[in-house]
């Protein structure tokens, strides 16, 4: 018998056939994934770039446009007449300031950066600005910016850590030597800085402004060595590019570095992230490459020691698609070559796809949309007329000449409509919802002056992001004041107190209202159990919000209501998030109602 060598066997050649296709398909794939790394990593390196770039313009817009409307301040007909129009009529004078002051707060109010607006007229020996009545004239503070050069007129002066918009009018006939008028727009650090932790980015930002002696000093979102030291850096590489991306080490850390500089605005934006968090993702789909590679060196071998076996291949795709079809992939289809078993069960596999898509469509679907249209039909019940009573309140505090509480009255109104008209939003972050709630709250708290006190618990931390339906608390709150606090002849008291109960979060509303009867707290109780909108009044605002929290978190959420401590309506806003399970603590609170 003839000797049989090792590379006689088929077994070896088709291995020796396998390995010869393999390695080079591996190289190139190396070749391939490198590539296609370095191509990402400059992609996410531009996009630093551009994003830096985009923050940086928006903010010259922006300040362009603050200048801008600076420049037509100037040509304010009550500024002119005040500045070289000598008025001997205090009243007409007063006027004019106050309509001057209210062109001020207008130009304010038109962005949050500005701090204040201020003009100094020394012909009326005034100070005038945005935010209160005028002072006199310093002569002092005015000297210093009478000194300055009239070709800064309209830049954005960098100072001591003060960044302001100047201008200097022409020369008053009175005194050739100093000018008529000063206009001044102060710039806000503390509100750049909020913009600065607004920019969707993971990183730390800070401006970089250069003052009026060429030294450059930082307005950031982190105060860390870190910081400062990367902030020097890119004060030298200003020297030499207008914007750059540039690698930062510190020690074992090692940053990426993105600037961009505006002319106009006489500073730079600058972005620093740790590298390994840029280049995570990448490293990810390393581990996953080279996991790829094995598996299919594997499934290679695999086949080609088993390619005898015709089950076995049929079996794995069969067990792979119903995996598929349990992670809630319906959209596939498999087919076999060979006339026999598993023909017959691919074609029962695909009908039964089949019959699964359509009952997904038809039945889970049409609940899901039947319980968005519930949502959108219950948030559009909202009371108009509380806009009717708040402009009474306000023409009526302009006419006692309060505009301080007038004006904070509109900012708050202004706050209040503005979040419930986002009609596109379903739900909303926790705090958000507080934060309009507290909007509505001080709203009425101007309304009824002295004859109210309000206590209200901050929420704990981890809880202001978590995503609930909007407008629940507010309309509690309405309730209270409507039926509660309204006909309080003395002292009327809110109290909203906040409770974690293992899984369950609980915000407990109550007042002190007189009105609150037996026979109405046990309607408002039957109207929860049966969420029947038959009932009216406090009830019915009342089953709109317990409807809409137990479709978004279930049966054990919702509103329980009891006579409180003070005498009047606490209402229990009950939001079981899931996690823990038992405890006593939340096994009381679910049977209490």
């Amino acid at each position: 018998m003839k000797r049989k060598f090792w590379f006689d066997s088929v077994f070896t050649r088709l291995m020796l056939t396998f390995l010869i296709i393999l390695i080079p398909l591996y190289v190139i794939g190396v070749n391939v994934y490198s590539w296609a790394v370095d191509t990402v990593r400059g992609q996410l390196m531009d996009s630093m770039v551009s994003q830096v770039n985009f923050s940086i313009s928006s903010f010259e817009l922006e300040m362009q446009r603050i200048q801008k409307s600076m420049y037509e301040c100037t040509s304010d007909e009550n500024l002119s007449q005040l500045v070289f129009v000598p008025v001997n009529n205090l009243y007409e004078r007063n006027q004019r300031i106050i309509r001057l002051q209210q062109h001020l707060t207008y130009i304010k109010n038109s962005s949050r950066y500005i701090d204040n607006v201020y003009v100094f007229i020394p012909l009326i020996g005034k100070k005038l600005n945005a935010v209160t009545f005028p002072d006199n004239l310093d002569t002092d503070e005015f000297n210093k910016y009478a000194q300055l050069k009239t070709t800064l007129n309209g830049k954005l002066i960098n100072e001591s850590g003060h960044m302001y918009f100047y201008f200097r009018s022409r020369s008053n006939i009175d005194n050739s030597s100093k000018p008529a008028y000063i206009f001044i727009i102060a710039l806000s650090s503390a509100e750049m800085k909020k913009a600065l932790l607004e920019l969707n980015t993971d990183g730390t930002n800070a401006f970089l402004v250069k003052d009026t002696s060429g030294n450059y000093f930082g307005i950031s979102n982190s105060n860390t060595g870190t910081d400062k030291d990367i902030q020097n850096k890119v004060t030298e590489y200003l020297e030499k590019d207008d914007h750059h991306i540039f690698q930062y080490y510190r020690g074992e850390k090692t940053y990426l570095v993105s600037y961009s500089n505006s002319d106009f605005l006489n500073m730079a934006l600058m972005e620093y992230i740790p590298e390994f968090q840029v280049f995570q993702p990448l490293k990810k789909y390393q581990e996953l490459f080279l996991i790829f590679i094995l598996v299919a060196l594997a499934a290679i071998i695999l086949y080609t020691i088993y390619t005898y076996k015709f089950i076995h291949k049929p079996m794995i795709k069969l067990v792979n698609s119903f995996q598929k079809v349990e992670k809630g992939n319906f959209d596939i289809s498999i087919t076999h070559n060979h006339n026999d078993e598993f023909k017959y069960l691919y074609r029962r596999f695909n009908a039964m796809v089949e019959n699964l898509k359509t009952l997904v469509d038809q039945v889970y679907k049409q609940k899901i949309l039947a319980q968005h249209a519930e949502l959108k039909q219950l948030q559009s019940q909202i009371n108009p007329h509380f806009l009717y009573n708040n402009i009474l309140t306000v023409s009526n505090l302009i006419k006692m000449s309060d505009f301080e509480c007038a004006q904070k009255l509109t900012q708050h109104l202004g706050k209040y409509y503005q979040y419930i008209t986002k009609t596109m939003v379903e739900d909303v972050p926790l705090q958000k919802e507080m934060n309009h709630m507290r909007d509505y709250i001080e709203i009425q708290t101007i309304r009824f002056q002295s004859n109210l006190r309000v206590e209200v618990d901050e929420l704990p931390a981890g809880y202001g992001n978590r995503m609930v339906p909007r407008l629940i608390l507010q309309p509690i709150v309405e309730n209270a004041f409507k039926y509660g606090l309204r006909e309080k002849m003395d002292i009327g008291r809110l109290r909203i107190r906040i409770r974690q109960y293992d899984a369950v979060f609980s915000i407990f509303i109550e007042d002190n209202g007189d009105c609150l009867s037996d026979g109405k707290l046990e309607e408002i109780r039957s109207s929860l159990i049966s969420s029947d909108l038959k009932f009216s009044g406090a009830s019915s605002a009342l089953i709109n919000v317990h409807r809409r929290i137990r479709i978004k978190f279930g049966r054990n959420s919702g509103l329980w209501v009891t006579r409180g401590e003070m005498g009047g309506l606490c209402v229990e806003v009950r939001i079981e998030w899931g996690g823990a399970e038992g405890g006593n603590d939340r096994v009381q609170l679910i049977d209490r109602g």
